[in-house]
């Protein structure tokens, strides 16, 4: 089905999927510059089936939608699945709508990395790292993180967790103390 349909003047888009596979983000970053800057719709309806997925992703489409609210009214439609990434979008619209239903929330940030090490030295693979910089293997599923790794990791996770937030807390018209309270993932 196609993402972008026309009603009586209403663009609806529907973001079905996980935001950066299915619903990828150039493909509905320029759909969304297309509804703000046309005349042909006088508001957009976001029809959301979504679990999340990319944080910049989300982030990117959040702002995207934000150029089409400064020009006409957004609303967003949940019909099974708003969450996290499919929630931040939300954030963008005037009122949200689901059904009864619906999830909605899961706001929090999540980044899950296998580590291996144990598999391949199991299967008698070694791993040879040559790097300029010392966290630049970061993340590497051939060991487990060093502690400095894991506050570093922790620190941007927090950053992208906090920022989530602040977009909750304004989009919603909550107090921030209000949005972290209700932001527990």
């Amino acid at each position: 089905m196609a993402p972008f349909g026309r009603r009586s003047g209403v663009a609806v888009v529907e973001v079905y999927g996980v935001i950066g596979s299915r619903v990828r983000t150039p493909v509905y970053s320029r759909l969304f510059d297309t509804v703000a800057r046309s005349d042909r719709y006088r508001a957009l309806l976001l029809d959301i089936d979504s679990p999340g997925g990319s944080a910049s992703g989300s982030e990117l489409l959040y702002y995207r939608l934000l150029k089409v609210a400064e020009r006409k009214p957004v609303v967003a439609y949940v019909r099974g699945i708003g969450a996290s990434g499919g929630y931040y979008l939300c954030c963008a619209a005037a009122k949200v709508v689901a059904l009864p239903t619906a999830l909605v929330g899961s706001i929090g940030v999540i980044s899950v990395r296998p580590i291996l090490e144990q598999l391949l030295g199991k299967v008698g693979v070694e791993v040879a790292v040559f790097k300029g910089g010392r966290l630049k293997d970061m993340g590497g599923f051939w060991r487990g993180p060093s502690a400095e790794e894991s506050e570093k990791y922790q620190g941007l996770i927090t950053e992208i967790y906090d920022s989530f937030v602040s977009v909750l807390a304004k989009g919603r018209s909550l107090e921030e103390a209000q949005a972290r309270e209700l932001a527990t993932g």
